[in-house]
């Protein structure tokens, strides 16, 4: 019976699989099996996970894991599917490299209830970001920006917007003036 059993506090979900960043830390591309990306999650295998996550009263819901979830067109979707469904202190976390928030990415998010965005910025020198994660900082920035802008405007206390960063080599010395 499920009352015998211990329930994990959460989930991660990858509903796509992929990522168009290469971060020199993140396992995606560089595991044993060749994993091919742009495979969607099928829906119904979607909501068996979550039917099953909030049969059993699991507390978080990560909508991603070795991939960048907005590759995921669907995505806010995803969330909303989960975060209508749950009450506190359950909630919904995505975490994304922010290159592909698009306006229509954000405007989703913004309205699927989705707790915590996570943008992980590796680096505030151009240069050191690019090398680190394959990416442009300035798109993400400005991203981040459009998505503050969006979520101001429209009233939203949701999504909590936190920025990462891993303490590498590569930024280790960068740190105290990021902060």
């Amino acid at each position: 019976s499920t009352a015998d059993m211990a329930v994990p506090d959460h989930v991660q979900i990858q509903t796509i699989t992929g990522c168009n960043a290469n971060c020199v830390f993140c396992p995606n591309g560089k595991t044993r099996r060749s994993i091919p990306g742009g495979q969607r999650m099928d829906e119904d295998l979607y909501h068996s996970i979550v039917d099953q996550g909030i049969a059993l009263g699991i507390r978080r819901y990560s909508v991603y894991l070795m991939n960048e979830p907005m590759l995921d067109h669907e995505l806010p979707q995803r969330v909303e599917d989960v975060s209508a469904r749950i009450r506190k202190p359950q909630y919904v976390t995505v975490t994304s490299h922010g290159g592909l928030l698009t306006e229509r990415m954000a405007r989703g998010l913004l309205d699927s209830g989705l707790d915590k965005l996570k943008i992980s910025v590796q680096s505030l020198n151009p240069k050191t970001y690019f090398e680190i994660m394959g990416l442009e900082l300035a798109k993400t920035l400005r991203n981040i920006d459009r998505l503050l802008e969006l979520k101001k405007q429209g009233g939203y206390k949701l999504p909590r917007l936190e920025i990462v960063m891993v303490d590498s080599i590569q930024t280790h010395n960068e740190i105290p003036a990021i902060k």
